[in-house]
């Protein structure tokens, strides 16, 4: 029977190694909520700019470039499609 293999870290190098793990898997959460904020399919101005890491002054500015909002109790909401059309129209 193979014994299990055991390896010996200084404090110094487990240290190290559990911040490279806390680091990865800190990345790793921050993608995937990068990504569910992409999937959205309705947006508002504060979580789409999350999502392009814009400032909500620059989704203002595209809304008055074009970018189609709908707003209810004076507040915008922009689809997916919306969104997608205007990056198309201006190559963003």
């Amino acid at each position: 029977m193979n014994e299990p293999l055991q390896v010996m870290l200084t404090p110094e190098q487990d240290a190290a190694l559990r911040g490279y793990f806390y680091q990865v898997a800190k990345e790793e959460i921050e993608r995937v909520r990068h990504d569910e904020k992409l999937e959205m399919l309705v947006y508002t101005r504060k979580n789409l700019a999350a999502a392009c890491g814009c400032s909500p002054s620059l989704i203002d500015t595209w809304q008055k470039m074009g970018l189609r909002a709908s707003v209810i109790n004076g507040r915008s909401y922009y689809t997916k499609k919306d969104i997608a059309e205007f990056f198309a129209k201006y190559r963003i």
